[in-house]
């Protein structure tokens, strides 16, 4: 599985809704500087998970209007796409641990000044680690533009990968839209009742 940096994962979240963004447009969204978003434009180049093609600047104001200008989108691959999600995935689950454990941090200094305080018994606080959706950023690039694509290629086997992500109803919305959109064909949708039909879910 190819890793990505935090930033990486930041520009390929951008192009997943398959507009194709030049470099100057990912500088003024991320508000990255323009060495950094080429570094990282060339670095996911060569590793494969985007390409690049030219066409004529849609930068309004352009001193040069006609000059050409570099625009990134994302591979349309089943195993890039895995990648991304285990990444958003991996990166949204730290985030989480990370929050949980500053919330247990601040936690227990209030008890202790309370005991302190106070002199007396405290109540200890109850954590319940549940993760019913991963992050606002993974949600989107399931939704995006670019999963529709790699779904209209690859079909039932893509879509059905989601369920290691999701809880079953986020799942079954996920299938309802598909199909709904007709990303999927009359036999992912018999595959797609097969499965619930084990499950003792109705579609």
């Amino acid at each position: 599985m190819e890793i990505y940096t935090e930033d990486e994962l930041k520009i390929i979240s951008k192009l997943a809704d398959n507009k194709g963004y030049p470099e100057w447009e990912l500088v003024e969204e991320l508000k990255f500087d323009k060495h950094k978003i080429s570094k990282l434009i060339n670095k996911l180049e060569k590793k494969k998970v985007i390409y690049c093609e030219s066409r004529k600047t849609t930068r309004i104001g352009s001193h040069r209007p006609n000059s050409q200008e570099k625009v990134s989108y994302i591979i349309p691959n089943i195993d890039i796409f895995y990648d991304i999600l285990f990444n958003l995935y991996i990166k949204n689950l730290e985030l989480f641990f990370k929050e949980l454990s500053n919330r247990i941090e601040l936690e227990k200094q209030n008890i202790v000044e309370e005991f302190i305080l106070e002199s007396k018994r405290v109540d200890l606080p109850q954590f319940s680690i549940e993760i019913s959706d991963y992050g606002i950023t993974l949600k989107n690039f399931v939704y995006s533009n670019y999963y529709s694509c790699i779904i209209k290629d690859y079909g039932i086997d893509a879509a059905q990968f989601l369920n290691q992500f999701f809880d079953e109803k986020e799942f079954r919305l996920f299938l309802e839209n598909a199909i709904k959109k007709g990303l999927l064909d009359d036999e992912d949708e018999v595959a797609i009742s097969e499965f619930y039909r084990e499950k003792d879910l109705n579609v």
